[in-house]
């Protein structure tokens, strides 16, 4: 099979994606320099996403629209609100909130490319796909599936509307100095130690380790107040020392320009991505695809956390059940 990342092979250009959603256009190339590839001269007029190289035929990507919400009126805040992205995460803030960065520009930006790439992998395997449609009220769904399975689950639904409960009282958390900071832990022995040392007894403790432990999949976490008052009682070097000590992860919260000045942030805002040559494996003599890109190709996924299954979930996307 040819190797499309190899040497530049592979170059890209995009049309305007959305009027009135420039930030969608700025994460498609973002996200093309992040991979590596060279961005041919021109833009088409209709396609989003357009890959070209030796060995595929034309390939074009483009955004639909639903009938309630054509294109002309996505954007990021318009998505946000009509998919439910802002009750979700207006449940801990107690009103309807909208998620302050370019979430569902970077979301939908991350679909198109990885829908173009298998589009591609599938004219190489022999299949005829030219073209991929995708809509980006279908990828902020995508974003809060989780939350709608709870909602809508057929036994015990979830019922967690902005302002049920206490918007003071969840992370990030607040010392007596006035710095706000996150805990972090996997393992309910270190948050315990860590409580008990703070002189939270291990009946509030392991209260308050539930409502952390469920945070992702119920999007709040309150906390008892026993936990806020002993951390407000004490300054951060003094929590630092305690949280080190029992094994809790500490990250004080920052702006940023804050993030800015780190020595390390040049490196870390280059491309993720490291892309070598390896030893490939005879291609296994299969039919081509006919009706998904990828269909035959086997995926195994094996995670145990909440954002384990993610790739696995973006991959089968594009693999028949």
């Amino acid at each position: 099979m040819s190797r499309l990342l190899d040497d530049a092979g592979l170059s890209w250009r995009s049309g305007p994606c959305l009027p009135a959603w420039q930030s969608l256009s700025a994460a498609l190339q973002r996200q093309g320099d992040c991979l590596g590839l060279r961005h041919a001269d021109g833009a088409p007029d209709g396609p989003a996403l357009q890959l070209m190289h030796p060995d595929l035929q034309p390939l074009q990507t483009r955004f639909t629209g639903l009938p309630a919400l054509p294109l002309e009126l996505s954007t990021e805040f318009t998505l946000q609100a009509a998919c439910g992205l802002m009750s979700v995460h207006g449940r801990a803030s107690g009103r309807l909130q909208a998620l302050g960065v370019n979430y569902l520009a970077t979301l939908n930006a991350a679909l198109a490319w990885q829908g173009s790439l298998a589009a591609a992998v599938g004219q190489l395997r022999g299949g005829r796909f030219h073209e991929v449609a995708l809509q980006p009220a279908a990828g902020a769904l995508l974003s809060i599936g989780q939350y709608l399975a709870g909602a809508t689950a057929p036994e015990d639904p979830e019922h967690l509307l902005p302002g049920a409960d206490d918007a003071l009282a969840r992370p990030p958390f607040l010392s007596a100095d006035g710095v706000l900071f996150e805990l972090e832990t996997l393992d309910s022995h270190p948050w315990r130690q860590f409580w008990n040392a703070l002189g939270v007894s291990d009946a509030i403790a392991g209260k308050a380790w539930q409502r952390f432990l469920l945070r992702y999949a119920r999007a709040v976490a309150p906390m008892p107040a026993e936990c806020l008052d002993a951390l407000a009682g004490l300054p951060l070097a003094r929590i630092q020392a305690i949280a080190a000590e029992c094994g809790v992860a500490l990250v004080p919260v920052r702006d940023a320009a804050q993030r800015q000045g780190d020595s390390n942030y040049t490196a870390s805002a280059a491309s993720p991505w490291q892309i070598r040559r390896g030893v490939a494996a005879p291609a296994p003599h299969r039919a081509a695809p006919v009706r998904l890109p990828l269909e035959g190709i086997r995926v195994l996924e094996s995670c145990r956390r909440i954002q384990g299954p993610w790739p696995g979930t973006c991959c089968r996307c594009s693999v028949p059940k």
